[in-house]
């Protein structure tokens, strides 16, 4: 059998790692706001919202946003993420001033089966209630005839800027009843005596009625309606904002015939609903491992030298321009003479990788130093880097840089086959 020798030739093979495709598996994190998040955009804001971010940070500088309002619905223009944060700040809509009127009727449920638009009604201010008063009769002799006996003021009301009337009639309201005539005294707007003048001539006894007059309410909020063809609210139209409203007030619907009751909720701000959030990630600060997992794996078939033959760093601190930097070798696939891995927190033992390259950055001199590698399929690679030969400061995450490694195979190979041979050579 005839027999022919073949050299298979040597390929070198070249591994490009670039820093931003590395994962960061040993780092310092640090906190890096990354945006505003609109959840909602709200409606009725004016045009010149703004927004405050706080707290500031500790350190750095503060984070601001500009936003822009369109159809009364906000929007961010910007942002500005600032730095030195170590939790997530809150935002604020900073110029949606709180007033004392009410400045929108929000529909929080349309409802249905309106057969007309419903009345509308908000509850007084505070500062503007009406005095609740009940009387008491007795009976003066030997007569049938009931009277006043006196009053029982419960609540005096407010917002009072002259004395209210009172009228006071028996249970039956009987036509031939002679009302009471009693004048009320107000202090500060309340109701706080009175004076009886008559007592009156009632025809039954029992629980009175009284009925004292408002406060002036030209400060109570009013509000109309209107309903669609399914009977549904579709607009709210404030005739009244009303004035005094220290809180919130309260909005009912006249109980009318409907299928589904509407819901509506009053706003005391121009505008209302808007919610916004700042979104964050954690950023390495300095990182302690690199590793790549590579796309295209690369099979070697016989031990195998490797070698960085080029190395370019790009945004360095002014601090560490002109320091050495060392990379070392932590791992290379699975079966590497250099796979001593690292187990260590944040890489205190920096000196447990295997040492590819040492140099300034803009190093000139060509690199000697070779590994050895053994056969294996290199699908995944772990670098340390480091300013300086010792310490464990790691790199700075913000220098971007590109690493090129060689894998060289040692020797040639020599093959010899035949026609009976079942070898492929091409492979």
């Amino acid at each position: 059998m005839n027999r022919e020798r073949f050299i298979k030739p040597k390929y070198d093979k070249y591994i490009q790692l670039y820093s931003k495709k590395a994962n960061a598996e040993d780092a310092t994190q640090a906190l890096v706001l990354t945006g505003v998040q609109v959840d909602n955009a709200g409606v009725n804001y004016p045009s010149g919202l703004t927004a405050s971010i706080t707290p500031a940070p500790g350190g750095g500088t503060n984070a601001s946003v500009v936003l822009s309002v369109s159809n009364g619905k906000i929007a961010v223009s910007s942002f500005s993420a600032g730095s030195g944060y170590t939790s997530v700040p809150q935002i604020t809509l900073s110029n949606v001033s709180t007033t004392t009127s009410v400045q929108a009727i929000e529909i929080l449920d349309r409802g249905l089966g309106y057969t007309s638009p419903p009345k509308i009604f908000i509850d007084y201010p505070p500062n503007l209630r009406t005095a609740v008063i009940t009387a008491t009769f007795s009976y003066p002799g030997e007569s049938n005839e009931v009277q006043l006996q006196t009053l029982n003021i419960l609540d005096g009301g407010a917002g009072y800027v002259s004395a209210p009337t009172i009228v006071i009639d028996s249970p039956n309201h009987d036509a031939d009843d002679v009302r009471a005539n009693v004048s009320l005294v107000i202090t500060n707007g309340s109701v706080s005596g009175f004076n009886i003048i008559s007592r009156g001539s009632y025809s039954t006894a029992g629980t009175a009625y009284t009925y004292v007059s408002s406060p002036p309410l030209t400060n109570v909020a009013t509000a109309t309606c209107t309903i669609d063809a399914e009977g549904s609210i579709n607009s709210i139209t404030i005739t009244n904002a009303g004035a005094g409203y220290t809180i919130t007030p309260n909005v009912v619907l006249e109980q009318t015939s409907y299928t589904e009751q509407a819901f509506l909720k009053a706003h005391r701000t121009v505008g209302y609903n808007g919610v916004l959030s700042i979104t964050s990630r954690y950023q390495p600060s300095q990182v302690f491992k690199y590793t790549w997992d590579l796309d295209t794996p690369i099979t070697i078939n016989e031990n195998a030298i490797l070698s960085i033959v080029e190395r370019q760093f790009l945004n360095l601190p002014v601090g560490d321009a002109n320091k050495l930097i060392s990379i070392k070798i932590h791992d290379i696939g699975t079966q590497s003479i250099v796979n001593t891995r690292n187990t260590s927190v944040l890489n205190t033992d920096f000196n447990g990788g295997i040492l590819l390259d040492i140099a300034k950055p803009d190093r000139l001199l060509p690199n000697d130093i070779k590994l050895e590698i053994n056969q294996q399929v290199i699908n995944r690679i772990v670098l340390s880097i480091n300013n300086d030969i010792t310490g464990t400061a790691g790199f700075n995450y913000n220098t971007e840089f590109v690493i090129i490694l060689k894998v060289s195979e040692k020797e040639p190979i020599i093959i010899e086959y035949g026609t009976l041979n079942n070898i492929n050579y091409l492979q």
